[in-house]
């Protein structure tokens, strides 16, 4: 069999994540290889053409007048062009087998729809990549051997992103995805299932400077219901002071009867970082009673994969390499626009009625020169001369 032949399309921070996971899981002998990166800024053009021995091409249209013949895309370019990339994407390559976006997969509902059509009968998936870690598998294979269902959810899930330069459409775009393919996934809620926004509470600010023209949405607080059953309360920011990506769960039997409470910490204190644990709560006095607990710790990971090893995992399943995690399915292009929609509806509710504050002052810029030192890393990893490991972990404060 010949090697997976992968085009990334756009080249920053997540885009290098996912070139860094592919040039990892092709050392370690799965059969891919990054044939082209697609990138519109010139001057990353130029470091990625200067440093890696990739075709680098400045358009899809470009790389496909030049004879570039993909089996797979992964599309990370930022979140306002999705729709846009993946559209001509299908419109270019349309013996293209799969593709790959971060998430979420466009900024609105319609968009969406218009992507998921532009792509039936082929594979379409979404990052979704925290299910991919192991604890996540642990819980799915608890709840089926005990007969066990959610009842209720509470996830707070935010970082700092205070005068972050990266184009941002807001907190609900950048933060709730996540928490919200995992929830629909854990509490098995088919697409189109009824669910109801009970209410948002938002506010807007300054606090970016990836767009002067835009104050875009940097805290929710929301409360939500799904298929009259399932209670989730939704707490997000980017103004928090450090990456906080938790998740409850109360747990219960056939009966609707409360038996567990499930504690999720996702990435903490690093990527990959995460703990579940299971506790009984059925016992009288308010006392927990700790039954389970998983730690996925670094040293659970190869070096290698430390910080990109649920990306990896992410990767293998939708490129059809093996399967690393059997209990966690893939997450389909119907699910995806199922999650849009939801994101589409509570984000048109924060913005309106959202409260404002213009409270942030101009920031001193610092050229840190932060995408020249990962396509050095990467250059080092492809010639086998990395010598400093610690330089695995660029992505802490991503």
């Amino acid at each position: 069999m010949s090697d997976r032949k992968i085009l990334l399309v756009g080249a920053g921070q997540a885009g290098l994540r996912f070139l860094r996971a592919c040039m990892v899981l092709a050392k370690s002998g799965a059969e891919l290889k990054i044939v082209g990166i697609v990138e519109s800024c010139p001057e990353r053009r130029k470091q990625l053409a200067n440093q890696l021995n990739l075709g680098v091409f400045e358009s899809l249209s470009e790389s496909r007048r030049l004879g570039l013949r993909p089996d797979a895309a992964i599309v990370t370019v930022p979140e306002p062009s999705h729709a846009e990339v993946l559209l001509q994407l299908a419109q270019e390559y349309p013996e293209l087998e799969i593709a790959i976006c971060e998430k979420p997969l466009t900024h609105t509902l319609e968009e969406a729809q218009a992507v998921a059509h532009a792509y039936k009968g082929k594979l379409l998936t979404v990052n979704f990549v925290e299910r991919y870690s192991p604890a996540i598998e642990h819980l799915i294979c608890f709840l089926r051997n005990n007969n066990r269902k959610i009842l209720r959810a509470s996830c707070w899930w935010g970082k700092y992103r205070i005068k972050d330069a990266r184009p941002t459409k807001g907190v609900v775009s950048v933060e709730l995805a996540h928490p919200v393919d995992l929830l629909l996934y854990l509490c098995e809620v088919a697409p189109g299932t009824p669910y109801h926004i009970n209410g948002v509470i938002s506010g807007t600010s300054n606090f970016s400077t990836g767009d002067p023209c835009e104050a875009p949405l940097d805290s929710i607080y929301a409360s939500l219901t799904l298929d009259n059953k399932v209670h989730i309360f939704i707490s997000s920011s980017l103004l928090w002071s450090q990456r906080d990506r938790r998740i409850e769960l109360i747990v219960g039997n056939e009966r609707n009867e409360a038996t567990e409470i499930v504690r999720f910490i996702f990435d903490s204190p690093a990527w990959d970082i995460d703990t579940l644990e299971i506790y009984d709560i059925t016992a009288q006095g308010g006392a927990l009673q700790l039954i389970e607990a998983v730690h996925i710790k670094k040293e659970y990971w190869p070096e290698e994969k430390f910080t990109i090893g649920k990306v990896c995992n992410f990767l293998e399943a939708a490129l059809n390499i093996r399967n690393v995690l059997p209990s966690v399915s893939l997450p389909n292009a119907e699910h995806c626009v199922y999650v849009q929609e939801i994101l589409t509806k509570l984000e048109l509710m924060a913005q309106m009625q959202a409260f404002h504050q213009n409270i942030f002052t101009d920031p001193e810029i610092h050229d840190q020169n932060s995408v020249s030192k990962k396509l050095t890393t990467l250059q080092k990893m492809e010639d086998n001369t990395l010598t400093d490991k610690a330089m695995y972990i660029w992505d802490k404060n991503y």
